[in-house]
């Protein structure tokens, strides 16, 4: 299942596909993968917790990395004071 969601599959691509087709090379590369292996895109605004599938897949897959398995989820924008969270 690991494997598979790396490096991807016949009938889909995985993570490493993902970090090379969402086109950035800083930081947020890793959480646009992770959105776009959630739902299949980014939404058109570039706003990571809009469009379809779990709004908060992006950064509970970054909080699970950090070692927080059972924080309350925030809203980007409320955590880091922004008017939009964009990456």
């Amino acid at each position: 299942m690991i494997k598979d969601g790396v490096l991807g599959t016949t009938s889909g691509p995985g993570l490493q596909q993902l970090l090379a087709e969402q086109g950035h090379r800083d930081d947020s590369q890793w959480f646009r993968a992770a959105r776009m292996y959630n739902g299949g895109q980014i939404d058109p605004t570039q706003l990571l917790e809009e469009g379809c599938c779990t709004k908060s897949y992006a950064s509970d897959i970054a909080n699970r990395l950090k070692g927080w398995v059972d924080e309350p989820r925030e809203d980007p924008k409320q955590l880091y004071g922004l008017q939009e969270a964009r990456l």
